[in-house]
């Protein structure tokens, strides 16, 4: 039997893209399996791949073994098209397993290689990936909020999608098998896949009114998905609170913690020092309001604002009730003024990427200086944005600040000698001044 390492899957339908990420996944793998539905097929979903059927088995395109496999031929009508196609490669035990649709394209293909290398030595089962919205004939797309999805995972013996919720991996979502009795976990990728869903103009508007016929939560995902980004903002932001996440168990704990209040303590102490000359500040993403105590206690103006309510009480024993605000960054705030100094240490790698714009905005609509940190390092709690420093820079001087290194790197240095676990504030500090 033929061994094969990689072995790619893909529901085929026919959008702009389909040949180019077909040709692209054939790249990457050793052997492909093509699904079509060409007898359920409409135009919502591409014409169940009817083009591109005959396209690709009549054509030359692909230098590895192909197989295709129709959706009416399986057991189940197409129903459970995911545990089909599964079951197809079975025999072949490859490494990994590629799940990628055709309206799918990586435009960064060594990033992706790095990415999967990196996965293949890491203990973790799945590669999960961020959708960037995209449109093939260059027309605008709404960024919509989307969750990672699973397009890479490694085979192993009993893997599969049939249980409850045989297409979703046992209603865990997004096309993930799952392994008997065994919990599985997850990488994120730093590559993005750019996701086609919008293909035409006319296809758009048609998918528009068949989602807004679904009234569940996962058609309300679908119809914002497909146009509606307002909604979506609203729904997204109502489901996915802070305090659902930074729940009252949370905050307690974080707040008894000694040593937040020895370093910030010591740190805010070194920033008051060195901006004893400004009259207001504010803090964005303030916790329980250390930063802002040295200011406040010289009498300045200060305004503390974070979008969990359970750090509201501790924040308000800080600074002061009347110097506490409760705002989400991700929705738009203008309090009509600018404070001399903005900081915000640690708080937008917290914000999902479609609304790190919206929080940037936030920040310089509001401050003439600004301090900034937003951890580069995985693995911490709620991390879901996690860039490198020029993604930062990027963002703020698209939205009206200018980035100060030589303002940067000589503050960074005061924190040199400081023996503290916030390692930021040594290696991650960005000054800003707002254009």
């Amino acid at each position: 039997m033929p061994e094969y390492k990689n072995i790619g899957l893909m529901a085929v339908a026919d959008c702009p893209v389909t040949t180019a990420s077909a040709v692209k996944l054939s790249r990457l793998v050793d052997y492909i399996v093509f699904r079509y539905d060409v007898v359920n097929g409409n135009k919502r979903n591409g014409e169940g791949g009817k083009f591109h059927s005959a396209l690709f088995r009549q054509s030359n395109l692909f230098d590895i073994p192909v197989e295709h496999f129709d959706a009416t031929t399986g057991y189940s009508g197409g129903t459970f098209w995911r545990e089909e196609m599964l079951e197809r490669i079975n025999h072949l035990e490859p490494e990994l397993v590629f799940l990628f649709d055709s309206d799918e394209i990586i435009s960064d293909e060594k990033q992706l290689l790095d990415d999967i290398e990196r996965f293949r030595q890491s203990n973790d089962d799945y590669l999960m990936f961020n959708y960037r919205m995209a449109s093939s004939d260059g027309r605008n797309i709404p960024q919509t909020p989307t969750a990672p999805h699973c397009k890479i995972f490694k085979w192993m013996p009993g893997i599969s999608f049939y249980q409850k919720s045989p297409d979703y991996g046992g209603g865990k979502g997004f096309g993930k098998p799952h392994l008997p009795k065994r919990r599985c976990t997850a990488m994120i990728a730093d590559t993005v896949m750019d996701h086609y869903s919008m293909f035409t103009p006319d296809m758009q508007e048609d998918k528009l009114s068949w989602y807004c016929s679904f009234k569940s939560p996962g058609g309300v995902n679908r119809m914002f998905d497909a146009g509606n980004i307002e909604g979506f903002n609203e729904y997204w932001i109502e489901h996915n609170k802070p305090e659902k996440y930074w729940d009252s168990d949370y905050v307690k704990a974080k707040d008894r913690e000694k040593w937040r209040y020895n370093d910030i303590g010591i740190a805010s102490k070194i920033l008051y020092d060195k901006f004893s000359d400004v009259e207001s500040v504010v803090d964005f993403g303030a916790a329980n309001g250390l930063y802002l105590l040295p200011f406040w206690s010289e009498g300045k103006t200060v305004l503390g604002i974070e979008g969990t309510k359970y750090w509201l009480e501790p924040m308000e024993r800080t600074i002061g009730e009347e110097n506490c605000m409760r705002h989400d960054l991700r929705e738009q705030l203008d309090l009509n003024r600018k404070f001399d100094l903005g900081i915000s240490f640690e708080t937008l790698e917290h914000i999902e990427h479609y609304f790190a714009e919206i929080a940037v905005q936030n920040i310089v609509r509001h401050s003439k200086t600004m301090l900034i940190t937003a951890s580069p390092r995985k693995g911490g709690m709620r991390h879901l944005n996690v860039k490198p420093k020029q993604y930062w820079i990027d963002l703020f001087e698209k939205s009206g600040a200018k980035y100060d290194k030589e303002r940067s790197e000589e503050l960074m240095g005061l924190f040199k000698d400081f023996d503290t676990r916030m390692k930021w504030l040594k290696d991650g500090i960005m000054i800003y001044e707002s254009c």
